[in-house]
Parts: structure tokens; C-alpha cells; sequence
């Protein structure tokens, strides 16, 4: 995925989900996707570290929504924890993924920085959000709201609780939704082409 020629950079975008039982990342670059599920059914953590290298040394520009202040926190956390993660089954890494998320969340929340600084992230990142300004409050939209303005072919919402333990049969249903949101960050990556 993402071999780039000389001149050619790559961009991918992404989106994670961060539940109790399961924590799942889809790439997206040309119609193809690259998904790394954490949770009791797989536990790809690993892999998803070698990719994550390889996007850093390759210089790839992971896109996303909000991504600068949420996903790329939870990701950039997941590098640096190799060590402590060495020996934890995929159902307790998920756990303190989704802790960590919340960390992120209620650190936004109560208006103060995120753990991470962008200078301090291991992959490029471009953020949709931050380049249309939709930081900005009188602005400020979520993805869900984006793909109602887009008039996206699947706006939808999760019926389960980040909190609750899901059963595996949940899992694919939390995947694809994943897909859908990367499908959606991609549409509106093609549509802000010229602000790039």
C-alpha cells in the first residue's frame, strides 16, 4: 500500500474506533483498505506498528477528520506503549486503548491540549477539520453532520455504548462502520483537493 515514485506522495486516509471490547483503524488509499482490529478475536497491535513505521519512513500523509486532536492521539499513544503492551492479551489492550481515548476526549473537552504535539507525531498528518477551520466554533461540524451536507450514500450511528462490552459477533458492525467514515473522509478529502 502507498508505494510512492519519486515525486509522487502518498496520502491515506484513516479513521479508528474505540469501544470497551474492540479497537479497530481502516486505511483507505486507491479503493483499497487496510483494517487492524485489537480486541479478543485479533489481536493485529504489532502489524499495525510495522505499518505505522513504514508510512513514517516511506513519509506517507495519513488524512483524517479531527484527526490531529483525537486519532492520531490514540495512534501516536499506541507507538510509544509498545513495551508496556509486550505481553497484554488483545481484549485488555483494548480496554486501555479506549481509556486513553476518553483521556483525549475529556482533555478536549475541559478546553486543554491534548497529550500529544503535532511536532511530536511519528506520521505526517493532515487534518480536513483543522483545514477548513472547522475548529472554529461558529463553524465547528462533525463528520456525521459533513456527510449529511455531502448527502452521503450512509449516514449512520452506532447503536452500542464505547463502554459496554460488545460480543464478537458486534465486531464486523463496528469494522464497517469504520469504512464508511474512511469512505466519507476520502469524498471530502477529493472535494478540498484544491486547498491541499
Amino acid at each position: 500500500m502507498g508505494n510512492n515514485t519519486k515525486n509522487e506522495i502518498t496520502f491515506l486516509t484513516y479513521d479508528i474506533e474505540t469501544f470497551l471490547s474492540i479497537f479497530c483503524v481502516v486505511f483507505k488509499y486507491k479503493d483499497r483498505y487496510k483494517t487492524f482490529e485489537i480486541s479478543e478475536r485479533k489481536d493485529e497491535y504489532f502489524e499495525l506498528i510495522d505499518f505505522l513505521k513504514q508510512g513514517s519512513s516511506k513519509g506517507w500523509f495519513f488524512v483524517g477528520f479531527n484527526n490531529v486532536r483525537f486519532d492520531w492521539q490514540v495512534m501516536q499513544w499506541l507507538l510509544d506503549a509498545k513495551d508496556s503492551f509486550i505481553k497484554l492479551s488483545g481484549k485488555t489492550k483494548a480496554k486501555h486503548i479506549m481509556d486513553f481515548a476518553q483521556s483525549v476526549i475529556e482533555k478536549i473537552n475541559n478546553r486543554e491540549f491534548p497529550p500529544y504535539q503535532e511536532s511530536k507525531f511519528s506520521c505526517q498528518q493532515l487534518d480536513l477539520y483543522l483545514q477548513h477551520h472547522l475548529n472554529n466554533r461558529v463553524r465547528s461540524c462533525s463528520l456525521k453532520w459533513l456527510e449529511y451536507s455531502m448527502n452521503w450514500k450512509k449516514i449512520q450511528d452506532l447503536p452500542y455504548k464505547f463502554n459496554e462490552p460488545l460480543s464478537k459477533d458486534k465486531f464486523d458492525d463496528v469494522i464497517l462502520y469504520c469504512h464508511n467514515d474512511v469512505d466519507a473522509t476520502e469524498e471530502f478529502f477529493k472535494k478540498s483537493e484544491k486547498m491541499v
